[in-house]
């Protein structure tokens, strides 16, 4: 019943109707999820947020904000998943109703993806850190490569990333171990949670194929070796792909 008066408010609304009707034409999986989360779409018309750019930290701050109501620890997948999937419906209605550019559109979906980004490798660093102590002189990059790294994702792309640790050496804590253990666990715990499938489908998948060495190479590379590829072995495509 509660569904069904959401509905009702949205079409008895002319902008509602409009997104209703732009949302169902243009992508079933869309529509799918108004008619799972009705009061998503309803909310995009009280709010005002269907006329307005988010920047990563907006996109940040909503999903911190959701991640609390768990309590710490790594992200849920389901969890990554569903706000992805609200967040694509806001862009995607903006988007088919014309009331954003092309530009502003895939700049919004890259946003998106740094926050999420963002907010999943910093709770699971933060995991990590309190089993095996903060890695002592060394920090981490996540760096995009591809069309995230333009800031020209769309709907449908994957993300490819690379990730960098500074220096070699031991963490801090109880169970120690060197921080190239550490930056991996952190890159191959990141990749597993946002390409986990749920019933709300997965945040994204992760391509990790353009690092140094391509699926032969270690999933999370220090910098200095890093450096050492780049200037004796890479390619000249591989150069070109870090442009």
């Amino acid at each position: 019943q509660q569904d069904a008066a959401a509905f009702d408010r949205l079409a008895a609304a002319p902008a509602g109707l409009q997104m209703l009707a732009a949302v169902f034409a243009n992508s079933a999986f869309l529509a799918e999820a108004i008619i799972a989360h009705p009061d998503w779409a309803e909310s995009l018309l009280t709010s005002g947020d269907l006329h307005r750019d988010f920047y990563a930290e907006a996109y940040r701050d909503l999903l911190e904000a959701e991640l609390a109501e768990a309590g710490n620890g790594a992200p849920d997948p389901l969890t990554l998943a569903l706000f992805r999937r609200r967040q694509i419906l806001r862009i995607a209605a903006r988007d088919t109703m014309g009331l954003c550019t092309l530009s502003e559109v895939t700049g919004d979906l890259s946003a998106l993806a740094d926050a999420i980004l963002d907010a999943s490798y910093r709770r699971i660093h933060a995991e990590l850190a309190l089993r095996h102590g903060e890695p002592e002189g060394s920090g981490f990059a996540i760096i995009s490569l591809g069309k995230l790294g333009g800031a020209e994702l769309n709907y449908s792309s994957d993300i490819d990333l690379l990730f960098l640790y500074s220096r070699n050496g031991e963490t801090a804590g109880p169970a120690r171990i060197t921080n190239k253990e550490f930056y991996r666990k952190v890159a191959s715990s990141l990749t597993e949670t946002l390409s986990t499938y749920t019933p709300a489908g997965l945040a994204y998948r992760v391509d990790l194929r353009l690092r140094p060495d391509g699926r032969l190479g270690e999933v999370a590379i220090s910098l200095d070796g890093a450096k050492a590829y780049y200037s004796s072995r890479a390619r000249d495509w591989e150069l070109q792909m870090l442009i």
